[in-house]
């Protein structure tokens, strides 16, 4: 998997204490003790290549947890073959047992050769996610699953 064109990719085992000290109590790792996000875009590109290699890929499906999802239809995966959209689905919401949201898609005949993420507010902002008062709802991410790249 590939982040398109990102620099601000990072991983964090505090929350991103380290980058939004406000919001870092709203999020928990749902496997292990670290999360994922880019802290800098509402939006991010992935891509995929086949493992070890530089060549482009595509899978027939793609899921990802998401830690702190408040507010209906705030945070998506769009998934694409080349430039054509094969559908937007938004993550559902968190539950009052649970932080976590899943959302997970495959494609029986079409390859997605891309997913855009895309969610309201960026970490790098410093402002406090919305279910601690803050105006945006602010999300992390964990365990991003796809089946197995395959050259296209």
């Amino acid at each position: 998997m590939v982040y398109a064109g990102l620099n601000d990719a990072m991983v964090s085992k505090t929350g991103f204490a380290e980058v939004n000290a406000p919001a870092a109590s709203a999020f928990t790792a749902f496997s292990g003790s670290k999360t994922f996000a880019v802290v800098n875009a509402l939006e991010w590109p992935v891509e995929f290549k086949v493992a070890g290699q530089t060549t482009v890929a595509g899978v027939k499906g793609f899921g990802l947890v998401a830690a702190d999802v408040d507010k209906t239809n705030s945070t998506y995966a769009e998934f694409f073959n080349g430039s054509t959209s094969l559908g937007k689905y938004y993550f559902p919401l968190r539950t009052s047992g649970s932080a976590f949201s899943f959302l997970g898609v495959y494609f029986a005949k079409a390859t997605i050769t891309k997913v855009v993420i895309g969610h309201e507010g960026r970490l790098s902002d410093g402002e406090k996610d919305m279910s601690s008062g803050g105006s945006k709802d602010l999300v992390v991410f964990d365990d991003f699953i796809y089946s197995e790249p395959v050259a296209q």
